[in-house]
């Protein structure tokens, strides 16, 4: 008889004496499964479930602080604000990797170069906007998406860098909204007062 299909197995054998013999195996050909019940992203902690015949370990790689932790348990939960890289890893050798985030934080906005005494003989207003998962930006309602930033990694770490030169032309008030992937919405202001 051959036996193909994933599971747990028991196998009896009995010879012409009566006498038995057991053995218990179990096959398993397929890679650790994830169940994340919150999503793969997530502003709140990640409820993190895998399933597996024969899961032996799980790898817990935080990218932010370049950390790497092993654990031995099919659930656990992720509660600090980072980026994840998660590869189960069963006692046969499958393995499966995944990538999860928590993000909590709003995007940041720094304008520099306002000081209008420091610029009434010229110079320019930088303003710089910074989130992990950064995916809108709009400043006078003119709208800058993920093709306008610069990023890092796995298209993490964006950025959006503005210049204006103090002069006619660029004079005036702005406003800024910038949004993240999880919604979480920043605002400010800033004059280019010439």
């Amino acid at each position: 008889t051959k036996i193909a299909d994933d599971g747990e197995y028991t196998l009896v054998v009995t010879d012409n004496n009566d006498e038995k013999t057991t053995v218990s195996f179990i096959i398993d050909t397929t890679a650790p499964k994830f169940n994340v019940s919150s999503g793969l992203h997530s502003d709140k902690a990640i409820s993190i479930e895998i399933t597996d015949l024969t899961l032996d370990y799980v790898i817990i790689y935080n990218q932010d602080k370049d950390e790497e932790t092993k654990v031995n348990k099919s659930e656990f939960i992720l509660e600090e604000e980072a980026t994840y890289k998660l590869t189960a890893v069963d006692k046969l050798g499958n393995e499966t990797t995944v990538w999860v985030a928590i993000d909590k934080t709003k995007p940041d906005i720094k304008v520099s170069g306002t000081n209008a005494i420091e610029n009434k003989f010229g110079g320019e207003v930088t303003l710089t906007v910074f989130d992990k998962f950064l995916t809108e930006v709009v400043v006078n309602n003119v709208v800058y998406t993920e093709e306008d930033f610069t990023s890092e990694g796995n298209n993490e770490n964006r950025t959006l860098t503005l210049t204006y030169e103090y002069d006619s032309k660029n004079s005036g008030t702005y406003t800024v909204s910038a949004k993240d992937k999880f919604g979480h919405i920043n605002t400010d202001e800033f004059t280019v007062d010439n």
